[in-house]
């Protein structure tokens, strides 16, 4: 078996908010394997991982031909989303082939139908989901987010599949030494509530940030983009309240992980009635990214988070109008939690085992 692996990202995306795909060139590289991928993003930070870089450019049709053209010949081929699938099928109905012994789908997200695209669409999406039955194996969060996948790509079931969370390898990422302004946020709070990721009306609610606007004696960091305008809606709610904070704009992993390691509770709230939200599991990047440096959680009442936060001990789960009290609790028995986190998350959850279990799996089903 080839011991190249070829990792197809459609997504426009910077490479860094995809840690499941970085993480798998991690493991992959540790085990022997060689690294490339063809992305419509730039791989800065990443280019130790990767022998060669192809690039997506331009519209589905230009995209697909690209795929087509890669003429090496992979042991693995990795798809991530419902778009990479869609141009792999469309690349196979002009004549191309990926020369790939085993073709895996990595599903970061799940293909629901979404009501408020036009028909046509909506038909044209279903027809380039044919790509789903050209994959030999799949890679999933956990057995709800299988379930769910199942439900609207039944040519799923039958796969052998590998259950990996959508978890980070702490001792591969970078830490800034300093960040100024979290920094003196830091000195006058007892306590740092730190949300990060999309600012947009899909992931969080007015409710939230009205609900935290009178606890003054916890400093609230909210950092991340947006581009639907709710950014904005949010801090005209927040006006005048100074222990809430907004850092908008792309932020690099040392930064990033510098605020996650100094804060004390992480905030992870989804908003969304999309069943890849509503079911969301083990999928979740924030939730994985505060656990991993042992941090207490605090979500909004989605069920699966629900379940797995307090099921484990590992923070709590509430509707915002009981955010303030979810937060002092959280307070008052931070250590407790915190114990919780730094003893049993890394129990249940570690990518580096699960994804070497996958690579052992293709090992001993293609022959090494």
């Amino acid at each position: 078996m080839s011991r190249t692996a070829l990792h197809v990202l459609v997504g426009n995306r910077k490479l860094d908010t995809y840690p499941s795909v970085y993480n798998a060139m991690h493991i992959l590289a540790e085990r022997g394997w060689k690294n490339q991928i063809i992305t419509s993003c730039g791989i800065e930070g990443f280019e130790h991982l990767v022998q060669r870089h192809y690039c997506f450019s331009g519209g589905y049709m230009k995209r697909a031909r690209q795929l087509s053209c890669i003429a090496d010949s992979f042991g693995l081929a990795i798809l991530y989303e419902p778009r990479d699938v869609e141009i792999l099928q469309l690349s196979r109905w002009l004549g191309g082939r990926l020369h790939a012994e085993c073709l895996v789908h990595h599903s970061l997200e799940i293909p629901t139908d979404q009501v408020s695209i036009p028909l046509w669409k909506r038909l044209a999406h279903r027809v380039l989901y044919r790509g789903y039955r050209l994959v030999d194996r799949l890679i999933i969060q956990d057995v709800d987010r299988y379930r769910l996948l199942v439900k609207h790509v039944p040519a799923m079931a039958d796969l052998p599949r590998k259950y990996v969370p959508n978890a980070y390898l702490a001792d591969m990422e970078p830490m800034a030494a300093s960040l100024p302004w979290f920094d003196v946020l830091r000195k006058r709070s007892q306590c740092i509530v730190t949300y990060t990721g999309a600012l947009e009306r899909w992931a969080l609610s007015p409710e939230l940030f009205m609900a935290i606007r009178e606890l003054k004696d916890v400093g609230f960091v909210f950092s991340g983009w947006s581009e639907d305008g709710f950014a904005e809606e949010a801090m005209a709610l927040c006006r005048g309240a100074s222990h809430i904070h907004f850092d908008l704009g792309h932020k690099g992993r040392a930064e990033f992980n510098y605020m996650v390691s100094h804060s004390d509770i992480g905030l992870v709230f989804y908003d969304s009635a999309d069943p890849n939200i509503a079911e969301m599991g083990l999928s979740s990047g924030k939730l994985h990214k505060f656990l991993s440096y042992g941090k207490p959680v605090l979500s909004n009442e989605v069920p699966t988070l629900k379940q797995f936060l307090e099921g484990n001990g590992f923070g709590l789960a509430v509707e915002p109008k009981l955010i303030p009290a979810a937060i002092r609790k959280l307070v008052q028995e931070h250590d407790r939690f915190s114990t919780n986190v730094a003893t049993g998350y890394p129990a249940l959850v570690n990518f580096r085992t699960s994804y070497g279990e996958f690579i052992e799996s293709l090992d001993s089903g293609l022959g090494k």
